[in-house]
């Protein structure tokens, strides 16, 4: 057997399960399959000698043209037969996949295992594991009496809480309320708009703009608000079944790193690192769609703020007992000030992009090219394709462009049954990565 350095289980659905549970049925149905989906694009992380568990199979054909543009060696693709709302369950109740993982553990003492989060989910795998007295190591997993730190500061209220402890300057957060019943949420909402601001209203296990309603005075002149919002609040169950925060709206400054910064970090060996700033690219109903990262995206003073503000929460989390990837999100305001708003304990939907463009062009990447990407675009012209169809239609724009550094890589593809693609793009300026990306939008829709 050959040798491998990491398990990495992609459960990106455990992040959302709080949330999806709280869902209508169709509202719900559709979450956990774009989370599933979503997971083609952990194909770039971890690097070389991995074994990569996701809840579909990654296309073989655009595995092959992955590995082959990354230069990846040795890497495994495992998934269950049968997918339920959970991978890490689904895998405890797959027995050939569980014999392999056993047997792949065994021949590979030592090996670490690492999940995109450490849900309840991933901690019921681990102990399966452990139980089998089988000798590998959980550099991600805080100890077992301090799990809880990640769904509670995951969520709006918590990080709004966790915000309470901090000191060194970390920026306050926009005024907000914390909501348990749709009388105070109403009540929130109304006084915000008698005090002449627009609101913002999270559920409080929302991720990536599910759970997020932006409200607008402009939208509600004349109309009765309660009689509004409860009709609102019919759409998803969520809003009356859990915590929810109202919270100030801070109209984004986007010439400041397009008004949406963002820095992720890491804990490990029980040490905090900046991993990288970017700007998030999130849509006119505040749902995210991907990121922005590399030269020019901030200045100097910007970033070193970002990064002292990221430090600042790690260590935090670190006397938490808090290990593994997290990242604060923050609106830059009109005021040119930074306004933190929420934080994820765990990797991100920028992740993926990062580590690709630091294999693929050098730790440096950031100084010399410009990197955007998104997590699903409309591509009505591609509906139904196989993937070497679709690599012929646009190999003109796919990486690397005529042996050059730049040009589009496909990092979502499962989710082309449904006529929808995910990608990033790799250029020299931000101006050569929008034209390819307005080529490649304009070619596939």
């Amino acid at each position: 057997m050959k040798k491998y350095k990491s398990i990495f289980i992609t459960n990106l659905s455990e992040a959302a399960l709080s949330l999806a549970n709280l869902m209508s049925k169709k509202n719900r149905e559709i979450e956990i399959f774009e989370d599933h989906v979503f997971c083609d694009r952990f194909i770039f992380s971890k690097g070389d000698d991995r074994i990569l568990i996701t809840p579909l199979k990654i296309d073989q054909e655009m595995k092959k043209h992955v590995e082959s543009v990354m230069k990846f060696k040795n890497v495994v693709n495992l998934f269950p037969k049968k997918l339920n709302d959970s991978l890490c369950l689904s895998i405890l109740e797959d027995r050939d996949l569980l014999r392999k993982i056993v047997t792949i553990i065994k021949a590979n003492p030592g090996i670490d295992i690492v999940a995109y989060v450490s849900s309840n989910e991933f901690t019921k795998l681990i102990s399966y594991l452990k139980s089998k007295k089988l000798k590998f190591t959980t550099s991600e997993i805080p100890s077992k009496e301090n799990n809880w730190t990640i769904a509670f500061f995951d969520s709006k209220a918590g990080f709004r809480q966790l915000t309470t402890f901090m000191e060194n300057g970390f920026p306050k957060m926009p005024q907000g309320i914390v909501c348990d019943s749709v009388d105070e949420i109403i009540g929130a909402v109304n006084f915000f708009f008698k005090n002449e601001m627009d609101c913002v209203m999270k559920a409080n296990r929302g991720l990536a703009g599910a759970g997020l309603k932006l409200l607008y005075r402009k939208d509600f002149r004349n109309k009765n608000l309660k009689k509004e919002l409860e009709e609102l609040f019919k759409e998803d169950p969520y809003w009356s079944r859990d915590v929810v925060v109202v919270e100030e709206f801070i109209k984004p400054n986007y010439s400041l790193g397009g008004g949406a910064p963002n820095i992720e970090m890491k804990i490990l060996n029980n040490k905090v690192y900046a991993l990288y700033c970017c700007s998030m690219r999130i849509n006119d109903r505040g749902v995210f769609q991907g990121i922005e990262i590399g030269r020019g995206t901030y200045t100097n003073y910007m970033q070193n703020k970002l990064i002292k503000h990221g430090m600042t929460f790690g260590h935090l989390l670190k006397k938490f007992d808090y290990r593994g990837h997290f990242e604060v999100d923050f609106v830059a305001g009109q005021d040119k000030k930074l306004y933190p708003i929420e934080a994820n304990i765990r990797r991100t939907g920028g992740t993926h992009t990062y580590e690709a463009a630091k294999r693929l062009l050098g730790n440096d990447f950031e100084k010399k090219y410009y990197v955007v990407s998104k997590d699903f675009s409309e591509a009505p012209k591609l509906k139904g394709n196989s993937y070497l169809k679709v690599k012929e239609k646009l190999k003109d724009l796919l990486y690397p462009i005529n042996g050059e550094k730049k040009g589009v890589v496909i990092s979502i593809f499962s989710y082309i049954k449904h006529g929808k693609i995910g990608y990033f793009v790799i250029a020299d300026s931000k101006k050569s990565a929008y034209d390819i990306e307005k080529e490649f939008v304009s070619r596939v829709s």
